[in-house]
């Protein structure tokens, strides 16, 4: 039976106050509706329509209560009378109110998002779709579900998108992904996905954001980045062998950079983190953007420059054309390029930029603005400057040519070199200045093909001479040109030719020359010592002279003539030698030891002359002088003979001639002429070695400089032999000059060069240097990393590779030797010994060009193999810490910000890692009082004080709050500034707890046993006292008047001793009380301090009545210093108390007052018992007293009132003590 519902509704009492009480329920329960035309409580709904049957009935309403709104999903009943009239409803009702609030909502967010909504199902269909899909790419929603979203998807993209979706069919919580969509238009556009599945349900929840922009500009990010790594590379083409590390962290940060590009956000903060300015310009020329590194190049602070027009950041000569610029660039849009001028930062100054820039454009692609990417080049241009300023000035002459041969620009030195000006070099061919019989076309050859050489050329200078050059050259140092440098060597050829030259002549010389070194063995060996001998000099180099020259009978004599020549004497006379096929001869030889520079003996040199003719007849004796004059003249030799008594000196002609020098004009005819000629320098010490010979008899052996009337200087080697007559008084000295100032030049650039070649291949870093001859063997051998791997020089020099490695390394380095040997360089790798070598084999040439011989340069690097091993390791060990620490580690920027946390950080704050990236610490975790110490801390990082350490409380994502210690330290980048900041923290917060409770403990255990110790110093120190002054007290009242007045004053004194003592007890308790309560006065005055210790120690002598002696003493000046008077009476009346208490009756005291700078001293000493090692560390506690005390009284305060005192002041105390020898304090305070 049916029956019509008015449109009135009222609700039973029972039923409303459950309605009332259960509103704000998720569920309610209505009681009986009855239907009644009377208006009790009357709901009207007009929306409400209620269907009565047989049968359930569900139905949603709103409900308005009270002037709220609710929604409410109610169950329905109707009930019937006896006539089956509905007399009544039964509801059962849910609050829905929220959910349908939220839905609505939730839809409303749907449809107005700006990102791109969808949901999907696993058939590959869209279910859903927000109104962004049709604005972004201009199908209509039902076009979008109506086909699978697959055949939106651009060709390319397919297996990609495929790919990421089976991902959510198996689990996977989040996907993240990028992938391009058809327009309606046939384009396509880049789409970042974000999708989630809902795996119970069969959907798929998706976000889409339109990031073509982002890409454009992503893409024109890259072609600016790329255009300047190419114009970087070409600046710097010359520097790229010293700076591969550079490059190679570059490349590292460039790909690091690119895969950031991935995201919007990520774009953004490479524009905030890269070291060139980023600015966006609109058409008008307003800058609308510009990164952190655009204001701190020109000054400004963050976002100061937004809004500004670029002009004002440009000079005033420069600002007249911009406007127009910037106009033809929007109305005909140029390809894309850079410009290099200067600007202005904030305070003025001007800097040198390079902008490169691109186009801004809206989704229609028109041209919006500008992106400009600003690189500081004030740098880069000073060091050019810098360098061109080295070109110039440089000694050595610098060429650089290009392709074609051509000079494209010479330094000043390379003009000087040809006498020829800068403006007539440039554009000439490098033929035109070189001597034809140079090869340098060959030598151009070698050079483009190895891309660097060295050499010699023959150039011809402007005034028609030939100038020889040695040169360095290096093939396309930047692309297309190519350096070389050269060094005139014209004077070194020549002094080199002299010296060839007088080699010669010493092969033409009639008279047998030998030179050995220091042992003996021969290094030179003349034409004539030859046809004498009978040996040749391939036969003899390298043997001893004794083995050569001596018979057999005068051997013994030979070598004691060597060992006298060892020690610098010279030698000649008649001496039997032998030939090769063994008959013996007389010969006069010479003999005289070779000096270096130093003064050292560094060989001999003998001229043997066959006198057999001239022991037969007087005519071969005369040919055998004119012999020894001829060796003298070819040798550069000449005698002297000096008349000591008459002081004249005669000196051969042929040693003139050799000087080169007319007869006579040396001006030596007299002694004191001589000396004359002698150079300033050495004339002193030939003066004294003179003296010397003539003192002792000793041979006379000498180098020195004489000056030439010409004013040219010549080294002379000297010796001598003094002669005396009957009494034994010098009469007559006479020896040899000979010229050696060739020898000179030659062994001093020889020594320069040997001196550098062996500093540099000892020297040589982690490895060594060996020189290998034409069949392989090792002629030198250098360097500190040889004796890591077993290797010496004594090992490999004069053995063969063979000799001296194993087969099996020899067969790894031969090729590359005899490469070397054939003009191939050769670089490779090889182990040895367990050790990595990096090879340079390369040949070595002489003069002439020629391959002589073969260098190996080797370089341990097995430290670099290991490192790049431990790195790899070291990295996937810190992954671990990381992922596995129970500590906080952090990684931040130097700014401060978030790089990287680990995974306990995460589960401990309840923050992840996408959260925290990139914000500060005080953005998120530190409260407000702790902000400003954290950033300093952070400053301090910065400046380079690090480590450092610190405690705060950090906030977590739930409120609560936990105390971490922190342990922070950098990482620094490779020209030192801060890279990273790394800290380390542990959460203390429960130990923190711990450890206050225990120190609470422990001070509250502390104050008890103070408590003990007090009360039991108290009633042990006071009662004495008071038993004296009651005691006595009682005997003065009862029988004063039988004592005498001197017995009466005595008691009187006890009692008032007793007092005394009783007032310094409560004294001490109370400085000590005040020191620690902060109320303890400190008041600064002027003091004499040794008139104020002088009355001290009269007034302790005194009060004491003690047999003791009390010393002062006093050193400085310590007259007027400022001290608070009250506390240093304090610390030494406690001090001199106790080293009198302490030592035994009529024992010394000594005070001794030292008086620095800034400081002052006092020293109490005393003889008495001392103090136990186990007690001096608990002196200054209260009521502590030493274990050998005994029946001594004492309070156990004093030394604890000292140490307040002195504290106070800011000053030390020490303490040096040994039982029963005695005990010195010494106290120290500042001076003010």
């Amino acid at each position: 039976m049916k029956l019509a519902i008015e449109q009135k509704i009222i609700i039973g009492g029972f039923g409303l106050a459950l309605f009332m009480l259960g509103g704000v329920s998720i569920i309610s329960y209505w009681s009986l509706i009855r239907i009644h035309p009377a208006t009790s409580f009357i709901l009207p709904n007009p929306m409400l329509m209620v269907a009565i049957g047989n049968s359930l009935s569900l139905t949603i309403f709103s409900w308005v209560y009270f002037l709220y709104n609710y929604t409410l999903i109610t169950k329905k009943c109707p009930f019937y009378d006896a006539t089956e009239e509905a007399s009544a409803i039964g509801c059962v009702s849910h609050e829905i109110t929220e959910r349908n609030r939220t839905e609505q909502e939730q839809k409303r967010f749907f449809n107005l998002s700006l990102d791109m909504l969808a949901i999907g199902n696993y058939d590959g269909y869209f279910t859903h779709l927000n109104p962004a899909w049709e604005e972004t790419l201009g199908f209509t929603l039902e076009q979008l579900k109506s086909q699978p979203f697959i055949e939106f998807v651009h060709p390319e993209d397919v297996e990609v998108t495929q790919a990421e979706m089976e991902k959510l069919g198996v689990s996977i919580p989040i996907i993240r992904f990028e992938n391009r969509y058809r327009c309606k238009d046939g384009s396509y556009k880049w789409l970042s996905w974000t999708a989630v599945p809902f795996l119970e349900e069969g959907l798929i929840y998706g976000i889409a954001r339109d990031i073509s922009n982002s890409k454009q500009a992503e893409a024109a990010l890259q072609k600016a980045n790329e255009e300047l790594e190419i114009r970087v590379e070409e600046r710097t083409a010359y520097l790229r062998q010293v700076n591969d590390e550079l490059l190679a962290e570059i490349v590292d940060r460039t790909q690091v950079e690119l895969a950031l590009r991935k995201s919007e956000f990520l774009y953004r903060t490479l524009v905030e983190t890269i070291p060139h300015g980023i600015a966006e310009i609109n058409t008008t020329g307003i800058i609308t953007f510009g990164n952190s590194a655009l204001h701190r190049m020109l000054g400004y602070r963050q976002k100061e420059l937004l809004g500004k027009g670029i002009w004002e950041l440009i000079p005033h000569s420069e600002r007249v054309t911009l406007p127009g610029y910037l106009a033809m660039l929007v109305q005909y849009q140029p390809s894309p390029s850079f410009y290099q001028g200067q600007a202005l930062t904030k305070e003025g100054n001007v800097r040198d930029i390079q902008v490169d820039w691109d186009y801004k454009r809206d989704k229609q692609g028109q041209v919006t603005g500008l992106i400009a990417v600003v690189t500081d080049i004030t740098d880069i241009r000073t060091k050019k400057q810098e360098l061109q300023a080295l070109f110039e000035a440089s000694l050595d002459a610098i060429a650089i040519v290009d392709d074609q041969g051509k000079y494209v620009e010479v330094n000043l030195s390379f003009c000087q070199l040809l006498g020829v000006p800068h403006s007539q070099i440039l554009g000439h061919q490098i033929g035109n200045f070189i001597e034809s019989s140079s090869d340098i076309e060959q030598q151009w050859r070698i050079l483009l093909q190895q891309g660097q050489a060295t050499g010699e050329l023959c150039l011809r200078h402007s005034d028609g001479t030939l100038r020889d050059a040695e040169y360095t050259a290096k093939a396309n140092f930047v692309p297309g040109r190519h350096l070389a440098v050269l060094r005139d060597i014209t004077q070194r050829k020549q002094a080199q030719e002299k010296i060839y030259f007088q080699a010669r002549l010493l092969d033409v010389v009639q008279q047998a020359v030998m030179v050995t070194n220091l042992s003996g063995n021969i290094i030179y060996w003349n034409r004539y010592a030859e046809v004498q001998y009978g040996w040749l000099a391939s036969e003899v180099l390298g043997r001893s002279i004794l083995d050569v020259t001596p018979t057999e009978t005068t051997k013994e004599q030979a070598t004691e003539i060597m060992s006298r020549l060892q020690t610098g004497e010279n030698w000649s006379g008649e001496f039997w030698v032998q030939r090769q096929d063994g008959a013996s001869f007389p010969a006069m030889v010479f003999a005289s030891p070779i000096y270096d520079e130093q003064g050292e003996i560094i060989g001999i040199i003998g001229v043997s002359v066959d006198i057999t003719e001239s022991k037969q007849a007087q005519e071969a004796l005369q040919m055998s002088e004119q012999r020894l004059r001829t060796a003298l003249e070819a040798a550069h030799m000449g005698t002297w003979d000096w008349n000591i008594l008459t002081g004249q000196i005669l000196c051969s002609t042929n040693f003139e001639l050799a000087l080169d020098v007319a007869t006579g004009g040396l001006n030596s005819s007299s002694y004191e002429s001589f000396i004359s000629t002698i150079h300033p320098e050495d004339c002193d010490r030939v003066l004294q070695k003179i003296e010397h010979v003539l003192a002792t008899g000793e041979d006379y052996e000498n180098e020195f400089r004489i000056i030439l009337p010409d004013g040219n200087i010549r080294w002379l080697t000297s010796s001598g032999q003094v002669f005396y007559d009957a009494t034994g008084r010098p009469v007559r000295m006479t020896g040899l000059h000979l010229d050696v100032t060739e020898r000179k030049i030659a062994e001093e650039a020889r020594r320069k060069t040997e001196e550098l070649y062996r500093t540099m291949t000892s020297n040589f870093p982690n490895g060594g240097v060996v020189l290998f001859d034409q069949d392989l063997r090792y002629t030198l051998a250098e360097g500190k990393g040889l004796a890591a791997v077993g290797l010496s020089k004594e090992l490999m020099e004069g053995k063969t590779i063979w000799e001296a490695l194993s087969p099996e390394t020899c067969e790894v380095i031969e090729p590359a030797y005899r490469a070397a040997l054939d003009g191939r360089e050769t670089v490779f790798e090889t182990t040895y010994n367990n050790r990595v070598f990096l090879v340079q084999v390369l040949p070595v040439k002489n003069d002439q060009g020629e391959i002589f011989a073969g260098m190996s340069m080797l370089q341990d690097i097995t430290k670099s193999k290991r490192a790049e091993q431990a790195l790899l390791e070291e990295r996937n060990f810190v992954s671990a810490i990381l992922d596995t620490a129970a500590a906080f580690i952090l990684v931040g920027d130097p700014q401060g910000r978030f790089i990287r946390v680990n995974r306990a950080c995460e589960q401990i704050t309840g923050y992840s890692i996408d959260e925290i990236k990139g914000k500060y610490i005080w953005d998120l975790f530190l409260i407000p009082e702790e902000v400003e110490p954290v950033k300093t801390l952070v400053q301090e990082l910065q400046s380079g004080k690090f480590p450092n350490e610190h405690d705060n409380y950090w906030v977590m994502r739930d409120g609560n709050r936990r105390l971490i210690s922190w342990s922070n330290t950098v990482l620094l980048d490779a020209d030192g500034s801060v890279k990273y900041i790394i800290s380390i923290g542990i959460d203390i917060t429960d130990r923190k707890r711990t450890e206050e409770i225990r120190r609470a403990l422990e001070r509250e255990k502390e104050l008890s046993e103070l408590r003990l110790r007090f009360f039991s110093m108290a009633s042990h120190e006071f009662r004495t006292p008071l038993s004296t002054i009651l005691l006595t007290a009682q005997i003065l009242e009862s029988s004063a008047h039988e004592w005498s007045a001197q017995k009466r004053l005595r008691n009187l004194r006890r009692i008032s001793s007793a007092a005394k003592s009783m007032t310094q007890l409560l004294n001490d308790i109370l400085t000590i009380n005040r020191a620690e309560t902060g109320k303890l006065e400190f008041n600064l005055k002027l003091l004499d301090l040794e008139d104020f210790c002088q009355v001290l120690l009269k007034e302790i002598q005194l009060t004491t009545r003690s047999q003791h002696t009390l010393i002062f003493s006093s050193q400085g000046n310590c007259q007027n210093a400022l001290i608070d008077e009250k506390l240093l009476r304090s610390i030494l009346t406690n001090l001199l108390t106790n080293a009198i208490k302490y030592s035994p009756e009529g024992g010394e005291v000594h005070l001794v007052l030292s008086c620095e700078h800034r400081n002052v001293s006092f020293h109490v000493r005393d003889k008495g018992i001392g103090i136990p090692l186990s007690d001096q560390p608990h002196l200054f506690e209260a009521f502590h007293r030493g274990g050998n005390v005994g029946h001594i009284p004492g309070s156990g305060l004093g030394l604890t009132v000292v140490k307040k005192c002195v504290d106070l002041h800011g000053g030390k105390i020490s303490v040096t003590s040994e039982v029963d020898v005695g005990t010195t304090f010494t106290v120290t305070l500042p001076l003010r």
